[in-house]
């Protein structure tokens, strides 16, 4: 069952393994992308996608509203892996033209994953989630409320979405109560921000997500280089004075890419 997922420690190295190696591209790319920032002028929407699809399917996006769409021009969005310099969009028409194709349908004659216009605002900032499948795909729209960091305040901002077909959810921090971060979280749904504290008396957090009616562990994640206490420290940090989203994706049961995980979905770019 799920919980034997998560118990076998070979999946837990070499899924542990892969996320460190991960780690300082992650961060020499989100580091770029602050730079180029700079480059958006006229108060654009900020629109940051996360690919929450079944069966592991990488999308391609298009904003022009033409088809074909340009393959070769569209940006690239990875399944259940965020780039800021793939996954964040600087939107300057409203409403927004918004489609998505799978990496594999290259050819004039393929439809798109999911067709859509968005309704968004200049200025603000948005998240939007893909999920189910692509023969049957949707999507959820946030207007995000994003907390300012003070300096001096040493916490971390955390939110989780749930996008794990039919899964109702809880969250905790490992050895306090079941669902101390949250309760309640429904299929498609997003919580608001929590402070977490991240402050030199806590190393890595490790947080549990645990199927709210019986309890049991579905998926953990570990906040690898909260702080200076932590062995896995770089900087700047991926956690302190930041906001992240934890992104619950997968299916109950089930296995390989659809196997329930988290991803970190990070709000600085």
């Amino acid at each position: 069952m799920m919980l034997s997922t998560y118990f076998n420690a070979d999946r837990i190295s070499s899924f542990r393994s892969r996320i460190l190696i991960a780690l300082p591209v992650m961060l020499s790319i989100m580091v770029g992308s602050c730079k180029k920032t700079t480059l958006n002028t006229g108060n654009p929407a900020t629109l940051q996608v996360f690919n929450a699809l079944d069966e592991e399917v990488a999308l391609r996006a298009n904003l022009s509203g033409n088809h074909p769409i340009q393959y070769s021009t569209a940006q690239l969005m990875y399944n259940k892996f965020y780039l800021p310099n793939n996954n964040v969009f600087y939107i300057q028409s409203f409403p927004q033209p918004f489609s998505v194709y799978s990496e594999t349908d290259t050819l004039p004659k393929d439809n798109p994953v999911l067709d859509i216009d968005l309704d968004l605002e200049k200025g603000k900032v948005y998240s939007l989630f893909l999920h189910g499948n692509k023969t049957n795909a949707a999507y959820t729209l946030i207007s995000d409320q994003l907390p300012t960091p003070v300096a001096g305040d040493s916490v971390t901002f955390i939110r989780f979405a749930n996008f794990s077909t039919g899964q109702v959810m809880s969250a905790n921090l490992k050895g306090e109560p079941y669902g101390s971060l949250i309760q309640n979280l429904a299929f498609k749904s997003v919580s608001a921000f929590i402070p977490v504290k991240a402050d030199m008396s806590v190393t890595d957090h490790e947080i549990e997500i645990r199927d709210q009616t019986s309890g049991t562990l579905i998926a953990t994640y570990i906040t690898y280089g909260l702080n200076r206490n932590s062995p896995y420290w770089s900087s700047p940090s991926m956690w302190l004075y930041k906001i992240n989203t934890l992104v619950l994706t997968g299916k109950p049961g089930g296995s390989g890419s659809d196997m329930q995980m988290i991803y970190q979905m990070p709000h600085w770019w």
